[in-house]
């Protein structure tokens, strides 16, 4: 049952990136840009037909196998933990594979990926929805297997600190 919600997730996450991306291409493509918060936040609208940072430009077959390949392990995963009871990273995967997903669409749809959020405010890069799925799942795993690896550390040391043979008695 999680495994379908978790499919379901992604299927939200994908329909809501794609319902964006088409409001960038119906207003912002026409537009360029509308400001926010000025000379902080804009949307406008960029044809972004590389990679991450723009790397790979041009590369839109070799991108978009890579991104199938590494987003059927993800689904695997997604299934996998699901499979094993181990919720928090099937969900923390499914929100990267929304996100991968999302723009996977967009490489075999348009050729490109389309990116509407400018955070001028420190020149970083357009980016879009589906980016933003893809770096909080991405922190959330590494924050889940630093918080993950702490606590196997605290129980190894605790268990060492009592012995098997010498479990206090039971009254």
């Amino acid at each position: 049952m999680m495994i379908f919600l978790a499919a379901g997730l992604i299927a939200l996450l994908v329909a809501a990136d794609q319902w964006i991306k088409a409001w960038a291409v119906n207003v912002l493509s026409h537009r360029g840009s509308i400001p926010l918060i000025p000379n902080v936040l804009q949307f406008t609208y960029v044809e972004n037909r590389g990679g991450a940072f723009g790397i790979f430009q041009g590369q839109v077959l070799v991108l978009a196998v890579l991104t199938a390949v590494f987003l059927a392990v993800l689904l695997g995963s997604v299934v996998f933990f699901g499979l094993k009871r181990q919720y928090a990273l099937m969900w923390i995967l499914a929100t990267v594979a929304g996100g991968g997903i999302g723009n996977l669409v967009d490489r075999f749809y348009r050729g490109f990926v389309v990116d509407y959020i400018d955070f001028c405010l420190i020149n970083y890069p357009v980016f879009n929805f589906a980016d933003c799925f893809v770096v909080v799942g991405t922190l959330s795993l590494m924050i889940y297997l630093f918080v993950s690896d702490r606590m196997a550390e605290r129980k190894k040391k605790a268990d060492m600190a009592m012995p098997e043979d010498k479990f206090p008695e039971e009254n």
